[in-house]
């Protein structure tokens, strides 16, 4: 099995283990509850085309589309025909023995002035790709005690000159001492037994028994689980209504939802450590408080308070007060000026 981005292949050289394969394939994706499309799977089959290539019984073939651009291109006059020359190569690098040196010729011709960019080096070079082209390239898998040639492509070169022994004698004697030493001292690791330690210890102190702060669930959960009331009538029949949205699970109050999924009940630190990772987490956005209570809710934490410390968190988060939209409103309300209309009466002259 070759597991890709997206996609999965199953394969065997029998067709009896296919069966086999495949239930093992499924397996694990149930293992990991993952699902797949049917509409998007194939079985049973002997070749096919998979990321670009074509896999069948023999191994990996490049497809012929890849091949026939090239076999059927004209000679390259051109820098832009030449680079689309390569570009095509590239493609089949995986199927090309020796492909920089194939190559070679075309980035050189990249490489020279405007003029007589294509020669009879790369014209030879071009017709030799086709030629090896013409029967498709495969990629298969080596068999058991099957000689293996690889190439190695060395861009420098390195001169190798032998020192007189005359001119090497402080090496010489440097290498003949190490090799005494090895014979007249024998290495030893000193090994120490110790009956009490070398260092004072501590003394440790006692453990004392620390009291537990009661939360808003301390008696929701007293009530589900010893069904203990408190003495007032009132404060007793409050207490039963607001249980009945509740239940236990595993030690884990949790909160029944009517439209949403159950919520998990939370007291603190662990509410604002929800808050945090939801904020300003790999997946926060650094919303605002009335958001950040409703991404928490979806994602299934309830506790009273939340609305109310989502918004204290968000006020005092440094970078979204510096940030945050600044609103172009006045601080108070605009008043109107009071504008006298002079009447009818001031305007037309009096008349005696």
């Amino acid at each position: 099995m070759e597991v890709y981005v997206d996609d999965i292949m199953v394969k065997g050289k029998q067709r009896s283990d296919h069966i086999r394969n495949l239930a093992e394939t499924f397996n694990i994706l149930r293992r990991y509850k993952m699902k797949l499309n049917p509409t998007k799977c194939t079985f049973g089959v002997s070749s096919g085309r998979f990321l670009g290539y074509l896999v069948t019984q023999r191994g990996i073939e490049a497809h012929p589309k890849q091949m026939q651009a090239i076999i059927e291109m004209k000679s390259p006059t051109t820098l832009k025909e030449i680079q689309s020359l390569t570009g095509r190569a590239a493609a089949l690098n995986h199927f090309l023995s020796r492909s920089t040196n194939r190559c070679k010729p075309f980035f050189k011709a990249i490489k020279r002035a405007q003029r007589d960019k294509w020669d009879e080096e790369c014209e030879k070079a071009f017709q030799d790709l086709k030629n090896y082209l013409t029967p498709p390239p495969l990629l298969s898998k080596p068999e058991a005690a099957e000689d293996l040639y690889i190439y190695l492509a060395v861009s420098e070169t390195y001169t190798l000159t032998q020192v007189p022994r005359a001119d090497n004698a402080h090496a010489d004697a440097l290498a003949g001492l190490g090799s005494a030493l090895d014979h007249q001292f024998k290495r030893s690791i000193p090994v120490e037994y110790l009956d009490k330690p070398s260092i004072e210890m501590e003394s440790i102190a006692e453990v004392s028994q620390v009291s537990v702060t009661p939360t808003w669930q301390s008696s929701i959960i007293d009530y589900l689980v010893n069904g203990t009331l408190p003495t007032e009538r009132l404060e007793s029949r409050n207490l039963q209504i607001k249980s009945a949205r509740y239940y236990m699970w595993n030690g884990i109050l949790v909160r029944r939802s009517y439209t949403g999924p159950y919520l998990r009940c939370l007291a603190p630190p662990d509410d604002l450590k929800v808050l945090s990772s939801i904020h300003e987490g790999i997946c926060g956005n650094h919303s605002g408080g009335r958001s950040l209570a409703q991404k928490a809710l979806n994602a299934g934490y309830y506790w009273p308070t939340m609305h109310q410390d989502a918004k204290e968190l968000v006020q005092k988060y440094d970078r979204c007060q510096r940030y945050k939209p600044v609103p172009a409103l006045p601080v108070k309300a605009i008043i109107p000026p009071n504008i006298i209309v002079p009447s009818i009466n001031t305007l037309l002259p009096s008349v005696e």
